[in-house]
């Protein structure tokens, strides 16, 4: 099968902007895994497909309402190929407000979730290369990352309010913002704001490339700001909800 690069047509609303600036990540992600041989989905806006596969493994299945992951996973358990046209562009229209996005991403995710347990021998055995050994755990650990690092980040906020409280009642209205040092000499492997600093510029190359490799142009898309200040904290909604939904099911 071969998979291409999906990008939103006319972004307008914030949520479409945002939409637009993950899909142009994903792109350069996507050709990165399919590189290593390592697809997990076939989407359905325009991925194309060897009549073979569908004589020799059968249709689509209703799997978890995510039916492009599961002919995905079916393939790489039969050792067949899926390669991604990273020139090849077609367009798709995002979901326009964020209750429709959440539900969009809830199907997603929960249907990951659920076709991942139902093909759960994939998972570390090398015999299934990339997808085993990485772009599964890989998925799975992200799931779960983005929960916690949600979750540290109000706890840290709360605790970071509670403890200024404490301070303005004992010694009056004295603030302190947390300062970051570059020392040549001291690798800080603690320190939250470098990480911060370190995935943005990571995520922001990425980004990037994704643009280069459609357009030829390394230009920041639609958007932008509006990923980098909201992204992170809708998305965990939707993990955290789906998490919940296989776990209970």
């Amino acid at each position: 099968a071969v998979t291409p690069a999906i990008k939103i047509h006319n972004p307008k609303t914030y949520i479409q902007k945002i939409q637009n600036v993950e899909y142009v990540l994903s792109i350069f992600i996507r050709k990165m895994l399919a590189m290593i041989d390592a697809r997990q989905v076939t989407p359905g806006p325009f991925s194309i497909f060897r009549k073979k596969v569908f004589d020799t493994l059968g249709p689509y299945k209703h799997a978890h309402n995510t039916e492009d992951m599961e002919i995905a996973m079916r393939m790489h358990k039969n050792g067949m190929k899926i390669v991604n046209s990273h020139t090849a562009s077609v367009y798709t229209s995002g979901p326009r407000t964020l209750r429709a996005l959440i539900k969009q991403r809830l199907r997603w995710i929960t249907g990951f979730l659920r076709n991942a347990m139902d093909y759960r021998e994939i998972f570390f055995k090398k015999e299934y290369g990339n997808l085993g050994l990485f772009t599964f755990p890989a998925a799975v650990i992200s799931i779960f990352s983005g929960i916690y690092f949600l979750g540290f980040s109000v706890y840290s906020l709360l605790h970071f309010i509670i403890r200024k409280f404490i301070q303005f009642k004992a010694t009056g209205f004295s603030f302190s913002t947390p300062k970051f040092e570059l020392n040549w000499f001291f690798f800080d492997t603690q320190s939250t704001i470098f990480l911060i600093i370190t995935l943005f510029f990571i995520t922001l190359a990425f980004i990037l490339l994704g643009n280069y490799v459609t357009d030829q142009k390394a230009r920041l898309p639609k958007g932008m700001l509006y990923y980098l200040a909201l992204y992170g904290f809708i998305a965990p909604i939707w993990l955290a909800k789906s998490v919940y939904s296989v776990a209970l099911s």
